[in-house]
């Protein structure tokens, strides 16, 4: 996508948005914040981006809607790891994954793990990619969610991570 095509995202969820607060919709109002949020980070405004969140956590919270809370969360992480500030993307992706083992969203969990072990491994954390990554598989497999398990193996790095630290040790 280009940059107009993130302009015009972000038109068309103000409009949304006007419409939802005009209408008292407060769920689907901070689904349209995380729309806006997410559009500017697309477009490297993560200033912006991070106020949108932190707006939509609290009404999230105030309609205590915590699938959503657990998704914002996970925004924040990933914009927070794009600003290079990976405590508070691993803070945040922790958070998250925490809350949708509560609710017992595998699939957000397993998501938040993928997002760990990508932030551990660019931060030279190899062994805890590992285990992300290996926990990632764990839960996509046991719930057949085959395109993200293509997803993680797809990435060639993950792939020799996993075959090398996975693989059984030779002995000499």
């Amino acid at each position: 996508q280009t940059k107009a095509d993130f302009q015009k995202s972000l038109e068309h969820y103000r409009t949304a948005s006007g419409i939802r607060q005009s209408l008292n919709d407060r769920l689907e109002l901070s689904n349209d914040w995380i729309g806006i949020g997410t559009a500017y980070r697309s477009l490297s405004q993560y200033d912006s981006a991070l106020s949108f969140f932190r707006r939509t956590l609290a009404l999230k919270d105030s309609i205590h809607d915590l699938p959503g809370r657990a998704n914002t969360l996970t925004q924040m992480g990933i914009t927070y790891d794009f600003l290079g500030k990976t405590n508070l993307a691993e803070q945040f992706y922790r958070e998250s994954y925490e809350l949708n083992r509560v609710f017992k969203n595998e699939k957000g969990m397993a998501d938040n793990a993928t997002n760990l072990g990508v932030l551990h491994h660019n931060n030279g954390r190899y062994q805890e990619a590992i285990n992300s990554y290996k926990e990632a598989l764990d839960i996509y497999n046991k719930f057949s969610l085959k395109r993200s398990v293509a997803k993680i193996m797809a990435n060639s790095m993950t792939r020799k991570m996993l075959f090398i630290f996975l693989s059984p040790r030779r002995k000499s």
